[in-house]
């Protein structure tokens, strides 16, 4: 069975520290992604982020269909944060364990 490729696309010659360190940081920032998300939606105002802007504050009762857009784009980034960076521990550890 061939191995498997890093979720995170951390190149092999790093070795399992640095692959769990960094996977570490990327759980914390989306938990951190998570809180404000949720405190977002709860409280009716989300951040978009804008090239010409520094950011576009999305208000609930003034843009409903762009406030439900920025709360799907914003939840799936830090779910696919914390799932890609736990899924990188998992694949360190299997990696570690056939060596």
């Amino acid at each position: 069975m061939d191995m498997a490729r890093s979720p995170l696309l951390i190149p092999q010659a790093r070795d399992a520290a640095f692959r769990i360190v960094l996977s570490t940081l990327f759980i914390a920032l989306s938990l951190c992604v998570a809180v404000i998300t949720v405190e977002g939606i709860r409280m009716g105002i989300l951040m978009w982020p804008s090239r010409y802007e520094p950011h576009i504050l999305v208000n609930r009762l003034l843009q409903p269909g762009a406030f439900w857009v920025a709360g799907v784009v914003w939840s799936t980034v830090w779910v696919w944060m914390f799932y890609a960076s736990v899924a990188e521990i998992v694949y360190t550890m299997r990696a570690r364990k056939r060596c």
